[in-house]
């Protein structure tokens, strides 16, 4: 930028503003203040340029899932620099379906703060991130949960995780999708131990390895005394219980030799 000669008295003209790769120009400063171009010049003076490092992506995680029956979690965290996340403006909120205004969407906050989460709805975790002193996200700045970018957000389907940057880059928003968790539990009435597992709401559980009981031959498990079938989808916490046929005793002849 050229150096510009001023009258005493008269005030130094705005020039159009500097470009630096990966920066944004913040405006000009004297002495570490913002310079107000309508100031007399009364003597030589430097002023210097301001500039924001560019964010062009942010990379999300931490987040805790809900889990039906459990109190929510507001975490999140990101390892991108110069951004944090706003801890205070950060909550579960539930899914209104039909909405299409964003503020209405995802609404009842307050309800989700104060009881667990409840089974049959949609929750979204609201995360909100600034970027800190000397950077600014850039407005088509990708923003990553578990290594996945998400999308803009669209006004015409809400139910999907999305995002969302404000266009001075002073903040930007993730809304990530709750997945509800159940877990489904098995009793093997006295077999050998299998480890439940932890089941997204909608998805199934997986099939086992066998049990084994001593003197009984294992036949498959069952809900509510019904056989289950593993391709069905899991939507509450259950507990199969495993079913077992008692194996024949095993026959063994005793021969006599008389003539010793």
């Amino acid at each position: 930028v050229a150096a510009q000669t001023v009258t005493e008295g008269d005030a130094a003209t705005k020039p159009a503003d500097p470009t630096k790769s990966g920066y944004v120009f913040k405006g000009w400063t004297l002495a570490g203040t913002a310079y107000d171009f309508d100031t007399a010049v009364t003597a030589d003076i430097t002023l210097k340029a301001k500039w924001a490092a560019l964010i062009n992506e942010i990379d999300i995680g931490g987040v805790t899932m809900p889990v039906v029956g459990a109190t929510p979690v507001n975490s999140a965290t990101t390892s991108t620099p110069g951004v944090v996340i706003d801890t205070t403006n950060t909550r579960w909120v539930r899914y209104v379906a039909g909405e299409t205004s964003y503020n209405a969407v995802y609404a009842d906050s307050t309800l989700v703060a104060e009881t667990p989460f409840r089974a049959g709805e949609l929750f979204f975790l609201d995360i909100m991130m600034r970027p800190q002193d000397g950077y600014v996200i850039a407005s088509d700045a990708e923003i990553r949960y578990k290594g996945t970018v998400l999308p803009a957000i669209d006004l015409t389907d809400l139910s999907k995780s999305s995002a969302l940057v404000v266009p001075d880059g002073s903040m930007a928003y993730a809304y990530i999708r709750g997945e509800l968790t159940y877990t489904v539990t098995f009793d093997t009435d006295g077999g050998s131990a299998v480890a439940a597992q932890t089941v997204t709401e909608g998805d199934t559980a997986t099939k086992p390895t066998d049990p084994t009981k001593s003197g009984y031959a294992f036949d498959g498990w069952t809900l509510s005394g019904a056989p289950y079938n593993f391709d069905t989808a899991v939507t509450a916490d259950i507990t199969l219980k495993a079913n077992w046929k008692e194996k024949p005793a095993t026959a063994y002849t005793v021969t006599f030799d008389a003539n010793g």
